[in-house]
């Protein structure tokens, strides 16, 4: 598989029975045309075998991989990019679940490739220039910004600086009493089993506000505002009051609600804009799955 992926997802229950067009459809925000050409270019597997049959139905826990174009490795890159605004200076995306934002240690294409892919095919006079001011996991969907000039890049500064206000939506397991706020120290580091970051004294200042949108059996709808930007932030703090984001393998639980990845989403984000110096301000849909999970959550199902 390696050099293949671009994509990978895991079905969930609510999955189980759909078409793969249509699973991939609502999973990378693309056509259902579009779908299908990938499947029928051999660039889709599940279980690790190719399927060339866009009807073929998904069953959860079934791993859907989606592959490059050998045009596009080391170039621009397939994939939709659902934009929510764009000028001179910076880009503000709405990045699908499931998509690493920079290389790791695997050889894939990334969202920064699928970016600059895009500004490519769009703006071929302008280059593709791009810059990803802050990161987000592979899991986690949502607003993400990159810097399209210099004076875009200025603002990471902002970033680093904590001037800049970011608003996530998150399902937690369990019910959530009321509103509250973490004020707890994250170190950076190895903690094991794929942990990367901890509550440690010695760690840097890391505060999280969440506030109740909903309460649901055994499940609770979150807006988290990250006050500081650490290294799994909203993730470990939400761990560390016992109510870890449902999918997280990492620092969750197993058992309880099935979803295939961790169920957080980057909702907003608000800054001042780097030319105009006015305050603006990006949300960013749910995504299909979401969606679908809060919609599951709210009649039982």
């Amino acid at each position: 598989m390696k050099g293949f992926q671009v994509a990978r997802f895991i079905v969930t229950t609510r999955d189980t029975g759909k078409r793969l067009d249509l699973f991939l459809k609502e999973r990378l925000g693309i056509s259902r045309r579009d779908a299908k050409e990938l499947i029928d270019a051999g660039l889709v597997r599940v279980g690790g075998k190719k399927v060339f049959i866009a009807k073929w139905k998904v069953v959860e826990e079934d791993v859907v991989e989606v592959g490059a174009r050998k045009k596009a490795i080391g170039g621009g890159a397939y994939g939709h990019v659902d934009v929510i605004y764009s000028d001179r200076d910076m880009l503000v995306v709405n990045k699908p679940a499931g998509v690493a934002v920079q290389k790791g240690k695997r050889r894939e294409i990334t969202y920064v490739d699928m970016v600059r892919g895009y500004l490519k095919r769009r703006y071929r006079a302008r280059g593709s220039y791009a810059v990803p001011l802050h990161r987000l996991d592979r899991e986690t969907s949502g607003a993400m910004i990159f810097a399209l000039s210099k004076a875009g890049a200025g603002l990471a500064s902002k970033f680093k600086n904590h001037e800049v206000g970011r608003e996530y939506l998150a399902v937690v397991c369990g019910r959530v009493r009321e509103d509250g706020l973490i004020d707890a120290p994250i170190l950076k580091g190895d903690f094991g089993f794929g942990r990367k970051a901890g509550i440690r004294k010695e760690g840097e200042r890391a505060v999280t506000i969440y506030k109740v949108k909903e309460r649901y059996k055994n499940a609770t709808l979150l807006l988290l505002e990250l006050k500081t930007g650490r290294t799994h932030q909203a993730r470990v703090h939400m761990a560390s009051i016992g109510h870890p984001i449902v999918g997280d393998k990492i620092y969750g639980k197993e058992g309880g609600i099935s979803f295939g990845r961790c169920a957080l989403h980057s909702y907003a984000i608000s800054l001042k804009h780097p030319t105009t110096g006015e305050m603006v301000r990006f949300e960013a849909e749910l995504p299909g799955d979401m969606a679908e999970l809060i919609d599951s959550l709210r009649t039982g199902v």
